[in-house]
């Protein structure tokens, strides 16, 4: 019944578990934002790695090409 001691207890802990669970709905928001920036970075790492490799590749690719022609 509304107005028991009871039903204030209940709304209370309703009101605690809301606040909880929001929390740790921010929490996790807070984890996965920082998870994609890393992996954003280490992205953006991988590929400036791969254009250097390629570079390096097609200049080995010239240089046997050069020394093969001859």
């Amino acid at each position: 019944e509304v107005g028991t001691e009871k039903y204030h207890w209940k709304r209370t802990e309703s009101c605690l578990a809301v606040k909880r669970c929001r929390l740790k709905k921010e929490q996790e928001y807070k984890e996965v934002f920082e998870q994609l920036k890393q992996l954003t970075e280490e992205n953006q790492q991988l590929v400036g790695k791969l254009e250097t490799l390629t570079k390096e590749v097609d200049n080995l690719k010239e240089i046997v090409k050069r020394r093969f022609s001859l």
